[in-house]
C-alpha cells in the first residue's frame, strides 16, 4: 500500500512538474490580475501577465512613474528561429506590442520604468501593419526599458512608414542595458528598423547591443532611425542590410548623437544610392568616439559614416574594416566617410578602400561644399582602384572644401583614372593646407597625377609637402600637383623621385597656369616626357616667384616655358641656397615646426606636426659643387644642347662611339645645335654629364 501510494506521489509530483514548465510558455491569452490600481511597483512572471501589461497599456494605462519588474525569463514561442538562425516554417502565435504608435488614431504609449532584471524574453513573433512594432510599440518620455534581453525571435513589418525595433518600435525615453539576437525584417519603403529601437526621437539608448540579423530601408544595428536623440556605449555584430541607408548602429541620424559606440558586423547597402557606414549610414548630427572592424558595402560608403550632412560631425573615430562600393556605379567611397558636407576631424583609416566606380579617398570619396572641412585626419592602408574618376590618399574629389593637417602614409595604386592625389585626386575652387604624404603613387593611363593633388581648378594648395615615390604613365605628373591650371600654390616642396611617362612633368607642377609661388623641388625628375623639369614641365603664366630645384635633380627648371621666365623665377639652387630661402618662408607662422639644414651629408628639411623630418641624402662632391657654386649643368630643349660653365673651359660633346661631336672653349650658357638625337657625353675637364638630345 505505502509503494502504490508513492508511486502515485511521484506520477503526480512530475506530471505537475511538467505542467509548470509548459505553463512558462504563452498560451495567448493575457492575465491582468496582477494589477492594483493602487500600488507603483508589480512583478510579472507569465507570459499571460506580459500579455496582460500590453492590454492595460492599450487601454490607456501609461504607467507613469509606476515600476514593472521580470522575475522570470519568458518564452511566447518556441524554436522560432533554426539552428542556422532562420525562421522555422511553422505556426506561432503573434505578440501584440504593448502600446500604439505616436501617429496612429490614438496614442497609448508606456512611460513607466519595466526592470527586466537581466531575463529574456524568447519567442517574441511579430507580423504586423502595425505602425511601431517590437515588444513595446511606444516608450514615451520618462519611459525607461532596461536589463532585458531577447532571443529566438523574429519581426516583420508589411506597411510602409513604420518603425520596427525589438525592444521598442518608437523611443521617447530611455532604453538601457537590452540586447537583441533575433531576425528584424521591413520589406517595404520608408521602414526604420533596429535591433533594439526602429525610431528615436529625443531619446537615449545606452549600453545596448545587437547580434541579430536587421533589414530594411534604413537599418541600424541598434537604432533605425535617431532623430535628437543619443546614443551610447552600444555595439553590434549583427549583418546589417538597408535598401536606402544602413549602419552598424544606425541607419539615419538627425540632429542627435552617437557616442562611444562600436561595429562589428556585416553592413550592405543594397540600393543604387545606398548610404552606408560601419557606425552610421547616414548622418546629420554628432559620431564620436567610435570605430568599425568589418566590411561596408554601398554606393556611398565610409568606414564610419555614408554620407554626413551639412551639420554632421565626425571626430576621433577609427576605421578598420574594408570600404568598398560593391560596384555599384557612381558614388563615393572613404575609409571614414563616403561623402561629406560637414565636419570630419581626428580620424584615422587603417584598412583597404576599394572600388571600381566611385570617388575614393582614404578618409572621403567626396568633401562636398564650403561648410565641408576635413582635418587633422590620416590613411595609413593601400587603396586600389581602376575605372574611377578621383583617388586621393585623403579625398577623392574636394569639391569647394577645406583638407587641413592631413596626411598620407598609404600605398595608392590605381589604373585607367582620371585623377591621383597623395592628398586628394581632383580639387575644384577647395583649399589644401598643412598637409603631407608619405606613400609611393604607382598608376597607368592617368590624366592628371600629383605628389598632394592630382587636378587642382580654382583650389589653393599651401604649406604642403611630398617625400613619396611617383610612378605611372601620365598626362601630367607633378610632385605636388599634376594638373593646376587657375590655381594657387605656395609654401610646398618635393624629395619624392619621378619616374614613368609623362606628356608633362615637373617637380613642383606638370602643367602650370596660375600662380607658383615659394615651391622647392628636391626630388629627382627621371621622367621620360615631352616637357620635363625640376619645377614645371609646362608653364603657361607669369605668376611665378622664388621657386627652384636643387641641382642634379633635373637638367632644366622649366620644360616648356612660354613665357620664358628664365632662372629669376625658377632657380636652380644648391643645398645652402634652398635651406636658406626655406627658413625665410617655411616658418612656425605657417605652422612648420622645425627649420631646414644639412647635417652629416643630408638634407633636413621643414616638418609639420606629428612627421619626423624628412631628409634627401646628398653626396660629398655633389654637396661642395653647390657650395662653391663651382659647376657646370647641361640640358636638351628643342633638339638643341644647352651647356653651362661658370667660368671659361673647353668643352667636348662625345657621342657613345668616342668620336668628338663638338669642343670649344666657352664662358656661360652656350648652344650646341644639329645635333641628331641620341645620348652624348659632356665633358668639361674631370666632370662628365651624360645628356639625352631628343627631337
Amino acid at each position: 500500500m505505502i509503494n502504490k501510494v508513492l508511486i502515485l506521489l511521484i506520477v503526480w509530483l512530475m506530471s505537475s512538474s511538467f505542467l509548470r514548465a509548459d505553463s512558462k510558455i504563452w498560451n495567448g491569452t493575457a492575465n491582468i490580475s496582477w494589477y492594483d490600481k493602487t500600488k507603483i511597483s508589480f512583478e510579472i512572471s507569465s507570459a499571460e501577465a506580459l500579455a496582460g501589461l500590453a492590454e492595460l497599456v492599450d487601454a490607456g494605462n501609461d504607467f507613469r512613474n509606476k515600476t514593472i519588474i521580470l522575475t522570470e525569463d519568458i518564452i511566447l514561442n518556441e524554436n522560432v528561429l533554426n539552428e542556422n538562425g532562420e525562421l522555422n516554417n511553422c505556426n506561432f502565435k503573434s505578440w501584440t506590442p504593448i502600446g500604439i504608435s505616436y501617429n496612429e488614431e490614438k496614442n497609448r504609449l508606456f512611460a513607466g520604468t519595466f526592470n527586466g532584471d537581466g531575463h529574456v524574453i524568447k519567442g517574441l513573433y511579430i507580423i504586423s501593419e502595425k505602425t511601431s512594432l517590437g515588444l513595446f510599440a511606444h516608450v514615451g518620455q520618462g519611459g525607461v526599458v532596461k536589463n532585458l534581453g531577447i532571443e529566438d525571435s523574429y519581426c516583420l513589418s508589411i506597411k510602409e512608414n513604420q518603425a520596427i525595433g525589438m525592444i521598442c518600435g518608437y523611443n521617447r525615453g530611455l532604453i538601457q542595458r537590452c540586447y537583441n539576437s533575433g531576425i528584424i525584417v521591413g520589406e517595404t519603403n520608408y521602414c526604420n528598423v533596429g535591433g533594439i529601437c526602429g525610431f528615436n526621437e529625443n531619446g537615449t539608448v545606452e549600453y545596448c547591443y545587437n547580434t541579430g540579423f536587421i533589414k530594411g530601408s534604413e537599418s541600424g544595428g541598434v537604432c533605425g532611425m535617431n532623430t535628437e536623440g543619443m546614443i551610447l556605449q552600444c555595439y553590434n555584430t549583427g549583418i546589417v542590410t538597408g535598401y536606402n541607408c544602413a549602419g552598424g548602429i544606425c541607419g539615419s541620424l538627425y540632429d542627435g548623437g552617437v557616442r562611444f559606440c562600436n561595429n562589428t558586423g556585416k553592413i550592405v547597402g543594397v540600393g543604387e544610392y545606398s548610404d552606408v557606414g560601419g557606425i552610421c549610414g547616414r548622418g546629420d548630427g554628432l559620431i564620436r568616439d567610435c570605430y568599425n572592424v568589418n566590411m561596408v558595402t554601398g554606393a556611398y560608403a565610409g568606414g564610419i559614416c555614408g554620407s554626413n550632412g551639412i551639420s554632421g560631425r565626425i571626430d576621433n573615430c577609427e576605421n578598420q574594416g574594408v570600404v568598398n562600393d560593391g560596384e555599384n556605379e557612381g558614388g563615393d567611397v572613404g575609409g571614414i566617410c563616403g561623402r561629406n558636407q560637414g565636419a570630419i576631424s581626428n580620424c584615422k583609416n587603417m584598412n583597404v578602400v576599394k572600388a571600381k566606380y566611385a570617388s575614393i579617398g582614404g578618409i572621403c570619396g567626396c568633401n562636398s561644399g564650403v561648410k565641408s572641412i576635413i582635418k587633422n585626419c590620416y590613411n595609413t592602408e593601400s587603396i586600389s582602384v581602376m575605372g574611377i574618376p578621383s583617388i586621393g590618399g585623403i579625398c577623392g574629389y574636394n569639391a569647394g572644401g577645406t583638407i587641413l593637417f592631413c596626411h598620407n602614409i598609404a600605398t595608392l595604386a590605381a589604373e585607367n583614372v582620371r585623377d591621383l592625389g597623395g592628398i586628394c585626386g581632383y580639387s575644384a575652387e577647395g583649399t589644401i593646407s598643412n598637409c603631407y604624404n608619405r606613400g609611393n603613387l604607382t598608376g597607368s593611363s592617368i590624366d592628371e597625377f600629383g605628389g598632394i593633388c592630382g587636378y587642382s581648378a580654382k583650389g589653393t594648395i599651401s604649406n604642403c609637402y611630398n617625400t613619396g615615390a611617383l610612378n605611372g604613365t601620365v598626362c601630367d605628373l607633378g610632385g605636388i600637383c599634376g594638373y593646376n591650371p587657375d590655381g594657387i600654390i605656395n609654401n610646398c616642396y618635393n624629395t619624392g623621385t619621378q619616374t614613368g611617362t609623362a606628356n608633362k612633368v615637373g617637380g613642383i607642377c606638370g602643367f602650370s597656369g596660375a600662380t607658383v609661388n615659394n615651391s622647392y623641388n628636391m626630388g629627382v625628375v627621371a621622367v621620360v616626357g615631352e616637357k620635363s623639369g625640376g619645377v614645371f614641365g609646362w608653364n603657361i603664366t607669369n605668376s611665378v616667384t622664388n621657386c627652384g630645384y636643387l641641382e642634379g635633380s633635373s637638367n632644366i627648371g622649366i620644360g616648356d616655358d612660354f613665357y620664358e621666365l628664365g632662372i629669376e623665377a625658377v632657380k636652380e639652387m644648391n643645398v645652402q641656397e634652398i635651406i636658406n630661402v626655406m627658413n625665410v618662408c617655411f616658418t612656425t607662422k605657417e605652422n612648420w615646426i622645425t627649420k631646414a639644414s644639412y647635417e652629416n651629408g643630408k638634407m633636413i628639411l621643414p616638418t609639420l606636426e606629428g612627421e619626423d623630418p624628412p631628409t634627401v641624402a646628398i653626396s660629398t662632391t655633389s654637396n661642395e659643387k653647390l657650395s662653391n657654386n663651382n659647376y657646370i649643368k647641361a640640358y636638351c630643349k628643342d633638339n638643341c644642347l644647352y651647356v653651362y660653365t661658370p667660368q671659361l673651359e673647353r668643352v667636348y660633346v662625345i657621342d657613345l662611339n668616342g668620336t668628338i661631336i663638338r669642343s670649344r672653349k666657352q664662358s656661360g650658357l652656350q648652344s650646341y645645335e644639329g645635333l641628331k638625337p641620341g645620348v652624348y657625353l659632356v665633358h668639361v675637364n674631370e666632370k662628365v654629364l651624360k645628356i639625352l638630345v631628343t627631337l
